[in-house]
């Protein structure tokens, strides 16, 4: 154990003085768009502009094109076909329940759904949780599209149903159109920036959300207030420390075993 600290410390020793040498001591990144710089995209910005090249269907300058990247390299979303996001197809219901399991640290339901067309550890705990529930004909139908009242439904529920605020009721233009069961969900959502109305301002509750739809929402639920206490707290930790010698480095090492 002695022999390996020693060696790390010289390794590490040697790449200080390399880097003296070099007349550099800090890389700075490159910049990010304002819309890419959540907490845990600022710090990845390379990791984040793999993950937009790696489809070929999602532009840089997307709006979307931050959110797919978060989605992407946090696991919440895969792509839809070989190099493509398809930014703008409807999202499934099976695609939903997975994002919101995957975000959840995929947790364990306690039983199959029972579910005779659908079995998948995500559904199970998404039926478990009271995230979504089957059809009258007791199946799941996991590629139906899903609305956006829908979707902010699922949303309210794998956040254990938080009380939004009675005076956000008139926000959305068009929420008399919002069924009754997602109404709360709705008002919740907008109140913590989650969903936001469409270009004309309108909730839109009956159309079908989009994939970059999905992925901007589950981005913004994620990184945003009340976000760990909702699904866990998935913002990189960075540590800092003031000593640089080579016991120092040792010392951070150990400490992080």
């Amino acid at each position: 154990m002695k022999r390996n600290k020693q060696f790390l410390a010289s390794v590490l020793a040697g790449l200080l003085i390399a880097l003296e040498g070099c007349g550099s001591s800090s890389v700075d990144a490159p910049a990010l768009p304002e819309a890419a710089q959540s907490p845990a995209l600022a710090a990845q910005p390379l990791a984040a502009s793999l993950a937009v090249a790696s489809y070929g269907d999602v532009a840089e300058d997307a709006w979307y094109a931050a959110d797919v990247a978060y989605v992407t390299e946090h696991g919440i979303m895969d792509a839809a076909a070989e190099d493509s996001f398809l930014p703008g197809e409807n999202a499934i219901r099976l695609v939903i329940a997975e994002g919101l399991w995957r975000a959840a640290g995929k947790p364990a339901a306690g039983k199959s759904a029972g579910f005779p067309d659908m079995d998948a550890a995500s559904v199970d705990w998404a039926a478990e949780k009271g995230v979504t529930n089957g059809y009258d004909d007791g199946r799941f139908h996991g590629d139906d599209p899903v609305t956006r009242e829908q979707f902010a439904a699922m949303l309210w529920r794998a956040a254990d149903k938080p009380e939004p605020e009675a005076d956000a009721l008139g926000s959305f233009p068009d929420w008399r159109d919002i069924s009754a069961y997602a109404l709360n969900a709705a008002i919740w959502a907008q109140e913590n920036g989650i969903i936001n109305g469409r270009d004309n301002g309108m909730f839109d509750a009956k159309a079908n959300v989009t994939r970059a739809e999905v992925a901007a929402i589950l981005h913004r639920y994620l990184t945003g207030p009340g976000a760990a206490d909702a699904s866990g707290d998935h913002t990189s930790v960075v540590y800092f420390t003031s000593d640089i010698s080579a016991e120092g480095l040792v010392a951070v090492y150990e400490a992080l075993g």
